[in-house]
């Protein structure tokens, strides 16, 4: 799982286990919350795990907006997905 910026990643997190929404809701609160500046807008994609009350809120809290993907665009995540997706493997190829 990962979050980017216009800039750069801003978190990546690796896990072996399927997400479930109250590790989704872990990793909004310790891995995304802390890069969040006000205004900030956090896109996700419909999954049942992201609609978690707890990991809105604190999202909502650092300053920042939540934008959901319509339902069944998976064309708009996995194109923004690609570059990075492509720099994580490769990140993990080397070490």
């Amino acid at each position: 799982m990962a979050a980017i910026n216009l800039e750069d990643f801003v978190e990546e997190t690796c896990f072996e286990d399927s997400l479930n929404d109250a590790y989704f809701s872990e990793w909004v609160r310790h891995h995304l919350v802390p890069h969040l500046r006000p205004k900030d807008i956090v896109v996700q994609d419909n999954v049942i795990s992201h609609h978690r009350e707890d990991a809105l809120e604190a999202i909502e809290q650092a300053g920042a907006f939540v934008f959901f993907l319509p339902p069944h665009s998976p064309d708009a995540a996995e194109r923004t997905w690609v570059e990075p997706k492509f720099l994580l493997l490769r990140s993990a190829d080397s070490r």
